[in-house]
């Protein structure tokens, strides 16, 4: 029987005292075959709650887990950093204390790695929002959209793994982390996994203000990455992902004026979102290393 594939887990926090221990507790209890989880490192970047007294709580129950603190808050590339000079194995996965993975998440996402020739791994978030509101509605609509993206073309999204390359160093105003290692493993010819067995739940925003501002961010960070790699995911042209997506939103339409609406409310917000994206990066030069988190996504995370 051949060695498991050691990989070291680094969880990236600001301000997650309510679900950090969940998220932990559902690390370490993981069930797996091919894949061993050497280690769990959480870094606390500026956190002003109980969150590292919560990782020390576990700490004490699970000796894999480690933690590294951030006195100030200097971005999530940052932290990812911090973690990947910390980290002592090759695989390495990268996820946010904010959500809340399935029992066979990290074996699914990790097992890939026994070919190669696979550089990085993505797996499939989940929302757990109401659906009965136009953000908790984008919320499902767009992980769905992501969901059916990814079945031909693969675009990494929340929880990734990857090799840990020794010449990936990420520049600290880096946005889109996905992005640049993406662009990595595609300069390097190695192949893209995405593994829709490796589920993991999260909340998407539940205010609309909420909503327009990750997506903000987001847009600001692929044109980010266009301008300094020339690579683009692969949701980021906005005609072709309508062409991909049309056959998934007329079947989520299925002839319900309703359903028309929300749709169409939803684009109306995107369209809004990847606007200020353009104009934050183009004009305002603005840095978005740094980020508010929608006050929604703190809560304890309660799969569907």
């Amino acid at each position: 029987m051949s060695e498991p594939i050691e990989c070291s887990i680094g969880v990236m926090a600001y301000n997650e005292e309510r679900n950090i221990g969940n998220l932990l507790r559902a690390l370490c209890a993981q069930q797996l075959e091919t894949v061993s989880i050497a280690e769990i490192v959480v870094v606390a970047s500026g956190c002003t709650d109980r969150t590292e007294y919560v990782v020390q709580d576990e700490i004490a129950c699970d000796s894999r887990i480690r933690l590294l603190v951030q006195e100030r808050r200097e971005g999530k590339m940052s932290a990812i950093n911090l973690f990947l000079h910390n980290a002592r194995y090759d695989i390495v996965v990268i996820i946010n204390a904010d959500v809340l993975p399935e029992k066979t998440c990290i074996e699914s996402l990790v097992a890939p790695f026994a070919d190669p020739s696979v550089g990085i791994t993505g797996g499939r978030p989940v929302a757990v929002n109401r659906t009965d509101s136009l953000p908790g509605f984008a919320a499902h609509l767009l992980w769905n959209m992501h969901h059916e993206i990814s079945l031909t073309e693969p675009k990494m999204g929340e929880l990734i793994a990857y090799h840990r390359f020794a010449e990936l160093e990420i520049s600290p105003d880096t946005v889109d982390d996905e992005g640049i290692v993406e662009e990595l493993v595609h300069r390097k010819h190695m192949h893209k996994v995405y593994v829709p067995e490796a589920v993991l739940y999260l909340r998407g925003p539940t205010t609309a203000g909420e909503f327009v501002k990750r997506r903000r961010n987001i847009y600001a960070g692929h044109l980010q990455l266009r301008d300094r790699t020339r690579y683009t995911p692969s949701t980021f042209n906005t005609l072709s992902l309508v062409r991909k997506l049309s056959g998934p939103i007329a079947r989520t339409i299925g002839g319900n004026p309703v359903q028309l609406l929300r749709v169409a409310g939803v684009v109306v917000l995107e369209v809004v979102a990847r606007m200020l994206g353009a104009y934050d990066f183009y004009v305002a030069k603005r840095d978005h290393r740094i980020w508010e988190p929608a006050d929604s996504s703190k809560e304890m995370i309660v799969k569907a």
